[in-house]
């Protein structure tokens, strides 16, 4: 494919106009004008740095098009001016000397800005005159963290990190477990704030549970090893340990960005002999400055726990190199950014510049380790910001506009934009993200140039023609949520992307998606898709979303065997024979289909969440070997017998409302539920929730129940549902002393005495009770 040539007002630009113009008006030594060089006669005047060998004329037609840079300036300058010290061209050389500095640095700007930052570490952001991790919340964590069931693990999370770093305290003279019970108290410490407050403090948790979860498996690896240094723990200690990370995995998982970024440390594991160039360019940065002690502190913890010999060791591994090869990029943007025009004046950027050259600077050596496997250009660009220094060759045309690159350049890029004004070209190379979401834009036209642009998000605007996205060819997410887009064929370049929202679009023809293969992400719910017969190539999906869709048949789905989350609500499906395949699948949704067989889920073991919502279900055998199951939503089913969630014993969260269910005991063993809901079942016994001492919120209304006594030991309630039913004594709440909502809409309770005690109690409702004290 031909390159296209530089945009005239770009650096790059300028310089091929001002080449350009030397080469028509015949500048040579000896005087100003002259015959128009040719291409073939300028090439025969300029050596190509290969011995003995001169550029070709394609090479000149592209530097005079603005399509390619010279490799070096000198070359082109004597065969133009002759000799430095030339009175004749003195100022000419400098002009064309300094426009080509600036278009070099231009597109060296553009190769650190486009850069595809590693998908395992974090992102870095300026912050005054250092770095610091990206902690943004996103509305996707924010919702999880407002989940009833999750807020109730978390506390729990707490008490157990809690339990397990007191009686860990005791092995502070063993080498390898010393460290054991600092990380449970970090651990703790994230966790027992509100639900909000853990959402910045997500990487941090992560790393803690990565180093918990190395603790397990060198706790393993030293039980079988008769040759070990140090002892393995204790039954008691270990089971703490186990208990603890089987909780705070999947609550941890449970946020899309967590579970993103540890895809992506398991997905993309660095080389071993990476590990140790990033603990030491850690520790350069730290030193230098050049981030926070808080985060200096968590690439620590993920430099001590990263090892190549067990899976979770490897994973950290990978997320330390990924947040110090982006920390690398980010020190070079810095870089880029300082010798734009006009910048001289922010004190913050030229200090966040210096910092930037000193820490990639020291850290040389680790930069080249770390680096050595980037592309050429990449690691050329690294070289030449470092090498000169945010103060290198800040040079522009006389007369060319200056444009100072803001901080916040990508919300001030977005408002030029919705003004209807095109952003300046010298911002271009940093606009990476950008958010029109529930604004009026309806034209993309100005998004055109935008190339190296990652995440576009478009959701709730009027927008319908995705033709100017055609070239933006390093896109990697795209919201297009309930837009009036129909067509989608101007996405078929758009070989990077990951992730695609279609929620509530016009779409039906997914013929132009068949290239995208890198995408892991694809939601179409609420379109008018059918045929999914496209989708058997895009082999690295594990997200896919077609609640909504006309869709009926599965088969091109067989192929699919990275899925991981599958939702089918309310769609036509009946037969989920081609799911056999697709063992990795962790989510599964079947909520109002045509499923009453369910016979091909016994072979899906890896299955966290299952929601069966409202299908033609009673038998539940093939449920049976599912022991990874945290979830489970049977409401609306035919289901009565409970026998086989007996073995069930992961089980957090259990919802048999609407069910014909009214004998519990099968339940006794679940010891793990967190959530049950009961409400609009047969059930009047409660006898066996007597043991589910990990219960915090619980649904009976409309149920038979009568007598609350089993309830007096479940201390860690938090939720409780009496609504429509028969109960009328409340005394044994009395210890209930962590209760926040209580429900006791049309029951018989008339005495409210008993709740003075709750002190935490937050939502009281009693409509159509006795009540009137």
């Amino acid at each position: 494919m031909p390159r296209k040539p530089a945009e005239p007002d770009s650096a790059q630009g300028r310089f091929a106009a001002l080449l350009a113009g030397h080469l028509s008006g015949g500048t040579r030594p000896a005087r100003s004008a002259g015959e128009p060089w040719t291409d073939a006669g300028f090439a025969r005047e300029v050596p190509s740095g290969r011995d003995n060998d001169y550029v070709s004329p394609r090479t000149v037609s592209n530097w005079r098009k603005g399509t390619a840079l010279p490799d070096a300036i000198e070359p082109v300058l004597r065969a133009l001016f002759g000799p430095e010290g030339n009175p004749r061209h003195a100022d000419a050389r400098e002009a064309l000397r300094k426009a080509f500095l600036a278009a070099r640095h231009e597109k060296a700007a553009l190769v650190v800005a486009r850069a595809k930052r590693d998908p395992a570490g974090g992102l870095w952001i300026p912050e005054g005159d250092h770095f610091t991790l990206d902690r943004t919340r996103r509305p996707t964590d924010a919702r999880a963290a407002a989940d009833p069931v999750r807020r109730q693990l978390q506390r729990a999370i707490c008490a157990a990190a809690a339990d397990l770093a007191g009686e860990a305290r005791r092995l502070g003279n063993s080498r390898t477990w010393k460290p054991l019970p600092a990380t449970a108290e970090m651990l703790c410490a994230i966790v027992q704030g509100e639900p909000q407050a853990v959402l910045d403090q997500l990487g941090e948790a992560y790393a803690a549970l990565l180093r918990l979860g190395r603790f397990l498996d060198t706790d393993t690896r030293l039980q079988n090893d008769p040759g070990r240094h140090d002892e393995p723990l204790d039954a008691d200690l270990h089971g703490l340990l186990t208990d603890l990370v089987r909780l705070a995995a999947p609550w941890l998982r449970g946020f899309p960005t967590v579970a993103a970024l540890d895809d992506a440390a398991g997905r993309f594991l660095a080389r071993e002999d990476l590990f140790q160039p990033a603990r030491d360019f850690a520790r350069v940065a730290r030193d230098r400055k050049a981030i926070t002690d808080r985060d200096a502190a968590e690439l620590g913890l993920l430099g001590d726990t990263a090892a190549p010999d067990d899976f979770q060791g490897a994973k950290a591994g990978a997320r330390a190199v990924g947040h110090t090869g982006n920390l690398i990029l980010a020190g070079a943007e810095a870089l880029a950014l300082a010798r734009l025009p006009g910048t001289e004046a922010d004190p913050d950027r030229a200090g966040r510049a210096e910092t930037a050259r000193a820490m990639l600077a020291a850290g040389k050596a680790e930069v080249d380790a770390l680096s050595a496997s980037w592309p050429d250009d990449l690691r050329h660009a690294l070289r030449l910001f470092v090498e000169e220094g945010p103060a290198g060759a800040r040079a522009a045309l006389p007369g060319a506009p200056a444009q100072p690159v803001p901080d916040d350049v990508e919300a001030q890029a977005r408002a030029m934009i919705l003004e209807g004004r095109a952003p300046p070209a010298e911002w271009r190379p940093f606009l990476h993200d950008l958010n029109f979401a529930f604004t009026q834009l309806d034209d993309l036209k100005l998004l055109a140039g935008l190339t190296t642009l990652r995440s576009l998000d478009l959701m709730g605007t009027q927008v319908s023609d995705l033709s100017p996205l055609v070239g933006l060819t390093t896109l990697q997410s795209l919201y297009l949520m309930n837009t009036q887009v129909s067509d989608l064929s101007p996405l078929a370049g758009l070989t990077t992307l990951q992730s695609l929202d279609l929620r509530n679009t016009q779409v039906s023809d997914l013929s132009p998606l068949a290239g995208l293969t890198t995408l892991q992400s694809l939601d179409l719910s609420g379109t008018q898709v059918s045929d999914l017969s496209v989708l058997a190539g895009l082999t690295t999906l594990r997200s896919l979303d077609l609640m909504g869709t006309q869709v009926s048949d599965l088969s091109p789905l067989a192929g699919l065997t990275s899925l991981q989350s599958l939702d089918l609500r309310n769609t036509q499906v009946s037969d989920l024979s081609v799911l056999a395949g697709l063992t990795t699948l962790q989510s599964l949704t079947l909520m109002n289909t045509q499923v009453s067989d369910l016979s091909v889920l016994a072979g899906l073991t890896t299955l966290r969440s299952l929601t069966l919502m409202n299908i033609q279900v009673s038998d539940l055998s093939p449920l049976a070997g599912l022991t990874t199951l945290q979830s489970l939503d049977l409401s609306g089913t035919q289901v009565s017998d409970l026998s086989v969630l007996a073995g069930l014993t992961t089980l957090q969260s259990l919802d048999l409302s609407g069910t014909q269910v009214s004998d519990l005991s099968p339940l006794a063993g679940l010891t793990t539920l967190q959530s049950l809901d009961l409400s609009g079942t047969q059930v009047s016994d409660l006898s066996v929730l007597a043991g589910l001492t990990t219960l915090q919120s619980l649904d009976l209304s409309g149920t038979q129940v009568s007598d609350l006594s089993v309830l007096a030991g479940l201390t860690t309630l938090q939720s409780l549902d009496l609504r429509n039913t028969q109960v009328s004594d409340l005394s044994v709440l009395a210890g209930l002393t962590t209760l926040q909502s209580l429900d006791l809409r049309n029951t018989q309770v008339s005495d409210l005495s008993v709740l003075a005690g709750l002190t935490t109690l937050q939502s009281l409702t009693l409509s159509g009770t006795q009540v009137s004290d």
